[in-house]
């Protein structure tokens, strides 16, 4: 099967990534707001 589509963005890495943060980064690119942490 070969690729149809657009790639906008790839990213190599050593270590493997979650799915968890994998989401984050994209949400990064996105505009959403994101935390970590307690929220006072």
């Amino acid at each position: 099967m070969k690729f149809r589509g657009q790639l906008d963005e790839v990213r190599i890495s050593v270590p493997e990534r979650s799915a968890d943060w994998i989401g984050a980064q994209y949400k990064t690119l996105t505009g959403d707001l994101i935390t970590w942490g307690s929220q006072p």
